[in-house]
């Protein structure tokens, strides 16, 4: 459970620099998020 938490907070800080890159890419960030909420964080 607590490993989850550290690979959503990776993302967290992760997805600013990937919206400054590629706004693209970061929508499928937040889609990876999204995915990565429902299957590991519950």
């Amino acid at each position: 459970m607590r490993r989850a938490w550290v690979i959503l907070a990776m993302w967290a800080i992760a997805l600013p620099a990937t919206a400054q890159l590629d706004q693209v890419s970061n929508a499928d960030a937040v889609g990876g998020l999204k995915a990565a909420l429902e299957k590991g964080a519950v």
